[in-house]
């Protein structure tokens, strides 16, 4: 269906990176995100991605984002 806009977020000083699931040993198998959440952390915060199986957290600094266009064939017309 062509580019879709989506946001793309990175950690600045990023600490600490935990992945959790059952079974799931590699990031691209993490599925479908039903949750996506940024809260506040002593170090700074920390954005939870909730998939399932699994969960993907990481604790930084700050979260630098931006707007970007990625290719979705499955996205909007």
């Amino acid at each position: 269906m062509g580019a879709v806009d989506a946001v793309g977020v990175g950690g600045l000083g990023v600490g600490g990176l935990g992945v959790g699931g059952l079974g799931v040993c590699a990031l691209d198998h993490l599925g479908e995100v039903v949750l996506d959440e940024i809260l506040p952390h002593p170090a700074g915060c920390t954005h939870e991605l909730v998939c399932r199986p699994g969960t993907l957290v990481v604790v930084c600094r700050d979260l630098e984002a931006e707007w970007v266009a990625v290719d979705c064939p499955e996205g909007r017309a």
